[in-house]
């Protein structure tokens, strides 16, 4: 880990026969609302088993996980890039799962599989909104893969842990895509509202929207702060005869 100020008390996950435990430890936030830490596996005489360097841990340790027989357990990893980071204790090997965005996953070990959960507060347009076009999005199935079927690396290989993750493929899981609601409010008036409501409309199919929208692309090159009213990069226009 770069050298950067460390923070907060040491957290421990005991393993379920309390052979084991583990320690997360040195907090940082090497950028907004991205924790990550260092991590260890410590015995029942408090003798470090291992220390398991260079990887960091994503998060704080409430996303680490024991398997019941307490052979294995696993944490997200930043190391690289996001990853699942699974060890078998007996055998002194590891796994490695790349996925695409940990930060809204949610995961689970037992004796014999390893299972990733799309997070439900994390699928966006739960709600429809009177202010702006929404959509019906589906929560994808959970990723599953039973631990017989992962490729193990002996705990040696954590030094080449970036080859090992380039080797395997990242798992990915979106909220399913079922299109818009019927839109039943106001469309824009005027650009005197954000860039990312105009672009909503836009791909909701609101023409003017979408002349906007090309304006505003052909002015910026598309690099502009969607926060920002559509009026700052555009001027102040009224809707013409475009929709309703």
């Amino acid at each position: 880990m770069k050298e950067m100020l460390y923070w907060g008390d040491t957290k421990y996950l005991d393993s379920p026969n309390s052979d084991f435990y583990l320690t997360f430890s040195h907090f940082a936030e090497p950028k907004m609302g991205v924790t990550v830490c260092l991590f260890n596996l410590i015995n029942r005489q408090n003798e470090i088993i291992e220390n398991f360097e260079p990887l960091v841990a994503l998060g704080n340790g409430n996303e680490a996980n024991w398997s019941e027989d307490s052979n294995y357990f696993s944490t997200p990893l930043i190391t690289v890039d996001d990853n699942y980071f699974i060890y078998d204790i007996k055998h002194k090997m590891f796994s490695v799962i790349p996925v695409k965005n940990a930060w809204v996953l949610k995961s689970f070990l037992t004796n014999t599989r390893f299972e990733l959960e799309y997070e439900d507060s994390q699928i966006p347009d739960k709600k429809e909104a009177i202010n702006y076009p929404t959509k019906n999005y589906l929560k994808p199935d959970n990723y599953k893969v039973d631990l017989k079927e992962l490729t193990w690396h002996n705990v040696d290989e954590i030094k080449n842990f970036k080859q090992v993750y380039n080797s395997k493929k990242a798992i990915e899981l979106r909220p399913i895509d079922k299109g818009f609601r019927v839109f039943k409010g106001d469309f824009p008036l005027t650009t005197d509202r954000t860039v990312w409501d105009i672009e909503r409309f836009a791909e909701y199919g609101d023409e003017q929207s979408r002349i906007w929208m090309t304006e505003i692309n052909t002015l910026t090159k598309g690099d502009y702060y969607r926060w920002k009213n559509a009026s700052d990069y555009i001027g102040h226009k009224k809707r013409e005869k475009y929709g309703r």
